[in-house]
């Protein structure tokens, strides 16, 4: 259990105990010789504004920026905490101004810990505020950053490798998706290692994309839907994928990732591909023929959706076979 959040637990303890007694001992609790009000205030201050701070920080507009809106709030809390009790806990009996030194010093030094418990709290539970750099938004976890969106008109989209000196390692699930902001060309820098699911899907006017060497993982139908994309460029230096002609496969060619949306005529996978991705050939309306050898031993889901116009030419038998009939899709047999 992380330290922290022990040290937070015993505190919050600690506070109600102080507060019980002080309660049953004075009848007055701010009495100035109330030294078990005084103490449960210093142990319950910290942990009643951490709830509060949690709830803020969460929503926050403070959490668009770099500083952290909780330690933000905490210091804020430490100053009008030592002015109020500079101010009216000052007696001059010297036991309590001593004691009161000390809570506050206590206080401020409780205050601290807790502000990196809540930092780790937050970064531990996933808790990521998007921010803004030019037309892309982003947010950064475990100092690296994810782009989740773009919101610019631009025909050539050159995505940053790094914002304000940390590495942009990855694009977000649908962070490109559906846009019609007359995108052609995205340039992906070598410091991308992953490609989210449906992250370029159905940018219609996408003509063309490099996969860098960098790129480890490609999502789902990534570039599904892409009616304008005829080719797919991967890097021969990536040790993960592969293209030819276009079509995206992984590196040894056994699995066929995805063909372009825009790709047109006839179409034949290489016989060392064992395995057709789901969606791999999907909206890909413009294709009139697909070779499929008896290597392939199987098809994922909608592999072949709203291909209108395609004919699947296979052996007899085959998965292939057994799929267009399942689907319902033109085939013709091939010696």
């Amino acid at each position: 259990m992380n330290f922290f959040f022990i040290l937070f637990i015993v505190c919050l303890i600690a506070g109600c105990i102080f507060l019980i007694f002080g309660f049953r001992e004075f009848k007055d609790p701010v009495k100035s010789k109330n030294l078990f009000f005084k103490s449960a205030l210093s142990f319950l201050a910290p942990e009643i504004l951490t709830l509060i701070l949690v709830t803020i920080a969460l929503s926050s507009v403070l959490s668009q920026g770099f500083f952290s809106p909780l330690l933000f709030g905490f210091i804020i809390f430490e100053v009008i905490a030592v002015i109020y009790i500079s101010r009216f806990w000052i007696t001059e009996d010297h036991v309590a101004r001593n004691t009161i030194l000390g809570c506050s010093i206590f206080l401020f030094i409780q205050l601290l810990v807790l502000s990196f418990f809540l930092t780790a709290l937050m970064g531990q539970s996933g808790y990521v505020s998007t921010r803004e750099y030019g037309d892309f938004s982003y947010y950064e976890k475990s100092g690296q950053i994810t782009i989740s969106s773009y919101s610019g008109h631009d025909k050539i989209v050159e995505i940053p490798s790094s914002i304000y000196w940390r590495s942009v390692t990855s694009i977000e699930d649908f962070a490109f998706s559906n846009s019609d902001t007359g995108m052609t060309v995205v340039v992906i820098p070598d410091s991308i290692t992953i490609i989210g699911s449906e992250a370029f899907a159905n940018c219609s006017t996408l003509r063309d994309i490099i996969v860098p060497d960098s790129v480890i993982t490609i999502g789902e139908y990534a570039f599904s839907g892409c009616s304008a994309l005829t080719g797919i460029t991967v890097s021969p230096y990536n040790p993960s994928f592969s293209s030819l002609e276009g079509i995206l496969y992984n590196k040894n060619m056994q699995t066929l990732i995805v063909c372009p949306a825009g790709k047109s005529g006839s179409i034949t996978v290489p016989d060392t591909v064992t395995y057709i991705c789901a969606g791999a050939f999907s909206h890909c309306s413009k294709l009139t023929s697909i070779t499929i050898p008896e290597s392939v031993t199987s098809i994922g889901k909608d592999a072949f959706y709203n291909c209108e116009n395609v004919v699947i030419y296979c052996r007899e038998g085959s998965i292939a076979h057994s799929y267009a009939v399942d689907n319902r899709i033109d085939y013709e047999f091939v010696e």
